[in-house]
């Protein structure tokens, strides 16, 4: 909304300043020459600097739509690509989109501007993008991982940094700098590059925590996900070594007022660390919970009985609904 009328404002001064430019230079040649100027001998200059108005914000308008439309077909590209992961293993299924609703919440609480959230945005979605390199022997795996095979996942920020910069635009190269430190740690004992506090970029510190979150709380095929107060233990005492402590402050007064009610006040509006209940899962599902927010929708996490309708995905998303 801000932006379309910043855009409108632009357009208008485009052509006010053309009409002023064009009447002004004819003003000043006629005193210029000393010649008396009657308003009938404005008609022409003003004609002209409409019809330069207007050409200048036409080119302005084909302008700002050429780039919002390259910009629509690079966010595409990359939830085509997050997808494309995400069906290689139904344990991690919608982990991309919920990193990045979760990384997106923690940006805006900590007032980051719109290019910098646009930045996290991308980011998030491609951060895991460099998994499509491992093989499906280490990835899908049943059991833990040998040091040799973590060995070989642990490249896979690295690999994502190659296979995004193949693509030659603007934004990559910051976007690349975030993926290939998202597993950095603030102590220095991160990887692939052991960077340390401020030297690892902000939207990576971000990245890491909403990140590790859900990697906590997801389950595996070798393990059970933690429960939300164990991995919010987890992710507090990580502060200062794994963590930014400034981010990892920031996440927990999320959770602190969401459970408070002061961001969610229904279940339908939680967005990080909601549960649904067995009890309401039936309800939830005739809701449509996710209808129409696929993108951004929290995953639901069912108790022990494990009563989840059979086209209740893990991300929160319906199969058979097409969403």
């Amino acid at each position: 909304m801000i932006q379309s009328i910043f855009k409108r404002i632009i357009t208008y001064l485009i052509l006010v300043a053309s009409v002023g430019l064009v009447m002004g230079l004819s003003f000043f040649q006629g005193h210029r020459l000393h010649v008396e100027r009657g308003l009938e001998t404005y008609l022409l200059p003003l004609t002209l600097g409409l019809l330069v108005g207007l050409l200048s914000a036409y080119f302005f308008h084909f302008y700002l739509r050429k780039k919002e439309k390259e910009k629509q077909f690079f966010q595409d590209l990359a939830e085509v690509l997050a997808v494309a992961l995400d069906e290689r293993d139904q344990y991690t299924h919608g982990h991309a989109r919920r990193v990045t609703m979760m990384a997106m919440e923690i940006g805006s609480a900590m007032s980051l501007d719109h290019a910098e959230m646009e930045t996290l945005r991308l980011s998030s979605i491609l951060h895991d993008i460099g998994k499509i390199g491992i093989p499906d022997s280490i990835l899908l795996k049943p059991s833990a991982l040998t040091n040799e095979e973590y060995d070989q996942v642990k490249m896979h920020p690295q690999k994502g940094g190659r296979i995004l910069a193949q693509i030659h635009d603007s934004r990559i190269d910051r976007i690349v700098d975030i993926i290939v430190a998202h597993h950095e740690r603030y102590d220095g004992c991160g990887y692939p590059f052991g960077l340390t506090g401020e030297n690892i970029p902000l939207l990576a510190r971000i990245l890491a925590v909403a990140d590790s979150y859900d990697a906590m709380t997801s389950d595996r095929s070798y393990r059970k996900g933690m429960d939300i107060d164990h991995a919010l233990a987890e992710v507090k005492k990580g502060s200062g070594t794994q963590f930014d402590p400034q981010v990892v402050e920031t996440f927990l007064l999320l959770y602190e007022r969401e459970m408070s009610g002061d961001i969610c006040e229904s279940f339908a509006d939680c967005r990080i660390f909601r549960f649904i209940q067995d009890e309401t899962v039936s309800r939830a599902y005739e809701m449509q919970f996710c209808r129409g927010n696929y993108r951004s929708c929290a995953r639901f996490q069912i108790t022990e009985k494990n009563q989840r309708p059979t086209d209740l995905m893990p991300d929160g998303s319906f199969y058979r609904s097409g969403m």
